[in-house]
C-alpha cells in the first residue's frame, strides 16, 4: 500500500526535525523500515516526499478499453480471446 502524502511529509517531520529514530517513525506510521527509509531517500534525492513514476510501460487500453471488454466478457463469458481482440480491432481500432 502506498504511503498518504500527509504521513510522508510527517515521516521527513519526525526525522529531520524530531530526530527520531527511523524504527521507532515506523512503529509511528504503521508501516516498514523499507517504507521509511524510501521516503527519506526520495526527500534527500529531490527535496519531495511525492513517489516517483512506477516503472514499466504505458498501459495500452484505455479505462473505456477495459470497460468494453468487462462488457464482452459479461455478455459472453465463454467468449475467446481472439474473438475479444477481433472485436477490439473493428470497433476500437486498436
Amino acid at each position: 500500500p502506498h504511503l498518504q502524502q500527509q504521513l510522508r511529509e510527517r515521516i521527513v517531520h519526525w526525522r529531520y526535525n524530531d530526530h527520531i529514530s527511523v524504527a521507532d517513525i515506523a512503529q509511528l506510521a504503521g508501516c516498514g523500515t523499507t517504507a521509511v527509509y524510501d521516503v527519506l531517500q526520495r526527500f534527500r534525492e529531490t527535496g519531495d516526499v511525492q513517489p516517483g513514476v512506477s516503472p514499466g510501460r504505458p498501459r495500452t487500453l484505455s479505462g473505456e478499453d477495459v470497460a468494453f471488454i468487462s462488457t464482452l466478457i459479461e455478455d459472453n463469458p465463454v467468449v475467446y480471446l481472439d474473438e475479444i481482440q477481433e472485436e477490439l480491432e473493428e470497433t476500437r481500432d486498436i
